[in-house]
């Protein structure tokens, strides 16, 4: 897994920084499917081309 490395000055900046990686990951994970989201494949009746 890749990392990155941000330097701050103050608690504030850390914050910042911390609370902008929270929305990311937050934005990936709403973004991403899940098993139970994911379209199922309709079967179409025989004889039908």
């Amino acid at each position: 897994m890749p990392t990155i490395r941000f330097q701050y000055d103050t608690d504030a900046e850390r914050l910042e920084l911390e609370r902008a990686a929270a929305y990311v990951t937050e934005m990936r994970q709403l973004g991403r499917p899940t098993a139970s989201s994911r379209a199922k494949p309709v079967a179409s009746p025989r004889g039908s081309a």
